[in-house]
């Protein structure tokens, strides 16, 4: 009789260590086996002896005597744990590279199958057999096996991915050769901790994505470990938040690629999150007549609020290819982690407004928590949000001074860059002492250099106007020796920097003028750029467009 062990598989060691009477033990997976000879050459060569020498000695000199010479050569070379292979397989298997070995395979598949006796046999992945190994073909054996050679057989497999005809073949002879189900389910909460250690930091987020999930599919939360080892030096120092979400993402995509159980593909989940459906169609639409499973995913969406992201591609990547382009990875967690640092200073800024407003309790929380926050990376906090915490901060008695000196340092540069009216006139600074900062700072005579402009114009395609005064400025002579003196990204500054404006109109006619004049003397100077050689003449002329008249 056969012992059936159900549901998601269970480990074999846990079969391995419990006390058996067999004096075999053989593990058999089914993936991939296509016979009957097939299977009964797994189980021979797969077997463990599991009792001492002499015990195993009188179990087999209890069999046919037909076997007494092949069990001298057993004992001869197997110690309990030592597996049966190490003497039988060198020894059938020179046999079948000998001359005319094919005539005999029938006698040596007998000689096999005359040595599975008394064995406890393990064989799982009933679900994974090829289709020419037949359910009614594998039944047959599990019950000749028990019956007529004393073993022990436990079957494991997940019922609910059988095919439709091996579901049908199976209950036909469940009941005659079945004699006990066990059906192996265990929690989500338990699978992540054989995979991962307790202690691991981020134990709880794991167990609650996949809960949410509703999967505890242990190949699974494998292949998200691998990933996760994987980025683990990536992620160590970002944000908490911005960790999550990768944690997150990358277990959707991996639950969606390999579990076989679920009819959404991983191209059907990154298609609902880059077009956002779960916030543009309700799960409560009595308009649409939604599947099960778009219902299940949209809640699922709507739990962890998933918009499309910049790391979602390389995420994909490593599960679907194995390969994660590590520079590109960095570079874009570098940014998105700047977001996120500024986001969440945002947040715990408006926490603690919201705490001061909300209640008529202690405000030393709401004080601490403003002074922690700006404490850390100022450059991450608006002006807006900067301005109201030092105000908040200077009415519970707090000195700002050094706050403010650390503001105006730690964004020094987006002062001096950015236009004056929409960054400083949507709302109203109420602290003197920020605002007189910011205005003596940019009323300090800018420093400009030709090729840091053009840098910035042609990367940004805009400009400040002190910039546009500087670059109106510059004579031809001043453009000619700025080209010839090699700078970087020479093409890209000349043409989408100095040359941008001849693209640009105005509906001011002196500006218009400051456009045509800047493109008239880039121009000029180009044309003498080109009169310098032959070389340097065709290069303008191919790259700019220019006709180079002859002197």
């Amino acid at each position: 009789m056969a012992r059936l062990i159900s549901g998601k598989t269970t480990s074999k060691k846990n079969i391995e260590n419990k006390r058996v009477k067999q004096i075999v033990y053989s593990y058999v997976s089914l993936f991939g086996l296509c016979s009957i000879s097939d299977l009964k050459e797994k189980i021979l060569y797969s077997g463990r002896i599991t009792k001492d020498k002499n015990e195993v000695k009188k179990k087999l000199e209890e069999s046919s005597s037909k076997k007494e010479k092949i069990v001298d050569v057993l004992l001869e070379n197997s110690s309990k744990g030592w597996k049966l292979s190490h003497a039988l397989i060198p020894l059938l298997k020179l046999i079948k590279l000998l001359p005319m070995a094919k005539e005999f395979s029938a006698i040596f598949s007998l000689l096999e199958h005359s040595l599975i006796d008394n064995y406890l046999i393990c064989i799982d992945d009933l679900e994974r057999k090829e289709s020419t190994l037949t359910m009614t073909q594998l039944m047959g054996v599990v019950d000749e096996l028990g019956k007529r050679k004393s073993c022990k057989i436990i079957l494991i497999l997940n019922d609910k991915t059988l095919s439709k005809q091996d579901l049908i073949d199976f209950n036909k002879y469940r009941e005659k050769i079945v004699d006990l189900e066990i059906e192996y389910q265990p929690t989500t909460k338990e699978n992540i901790l054989k995979v991962f250690d307790s202690s691991h930091c981020f134990i709880e987020d794991f167990s609650e994505i996949f809960q949410t999930l509703n999967t505890s599919n242990i190949r699974i939360i494998k292949k998200f470990k691998w990933g996760i080892y994987k980025i683990e030096s990536f992620i160590k120092d970002i944000e908490y938040s911005l960790q999550k979400q990768i944690f997150t993402r990358f277990a959707i995509f991996c639950w969606s690629f390999y579990d076989s159980e679920n009819s959404l593909s991983l191209e059907d989940v990154i298609k609902e999150i880059n077009n956002k459906e779960w916030i543009l169609n309700p799960l409560k639409n009595e308009n649409e007549d939604l599947s099960d499973e778009v219902k299940k995913w949209r809640g699922i969406a709507s739990h962890f609020g998933l918009f499309p992201l910049e790391f979602d591609d390389h995420l994909v990547s490593m599960v679907t290819k194995g390969y994660l382009n590590k520079k590109s990875f960095r570079q874009v967690l570098e940014k998105k982690n700047q977001d996120e640092q500024a986001s969440n200073a945002r947040k715990k800024i408006h926490e603690a407004w919201d705490t001061y407003r909300g209640s008529f309790g202690d405000i030393e929380d709401v004080k601490e928590e403003l002074k922690k926050l700006l404490d850390g990376d100022l450059s991450k906090i608006s002006l807006s949000n900067f301005s109201q915490s030092i105000d908040l901060l200077e009415e519970f008695g707090v000195g700002i001074l050094d706050y403010i000196e650390k503001y105006i340092k730690a964004n020094k540069e987006l002062f001096l860059s950015v236009e004056e009216y929409p960054y400083f006139k949507f709302f109203e600074i109420k602290n003197p002492q920020l605002k007189d900062r910011i205005e003596n700072l940019r009323n300090v005579p800018r420093k400009f250099d030709i090729d840091e402009v053009l840098n910035n114009v042609s990367k940004n395609e805009g400009w400040d106007p002190k910039e546009l005064d500087f670059l109106d400025s510059l004579s031809e002579d001043k453009i000619f020796e700025w080209m010839l003196s090699n700078p970087d990204s020479l093409p890209r500054k000349i043409k989408r920097g100095l040359l941008l404006f001849e693209d640009v109109r105005s509906n001011k006619e002196e500006q218009q003028k400051v456009f045509d004049a800047i493109v008239e003397k880039t121009k000029s100077a180009l044309i003498r750029v080109g009169k310098k050689s032959p070389h340097d003449k065709r290069r303008v002329e191919i790259f700019y467009g220019l006709e180079i008249p002859e002197s």
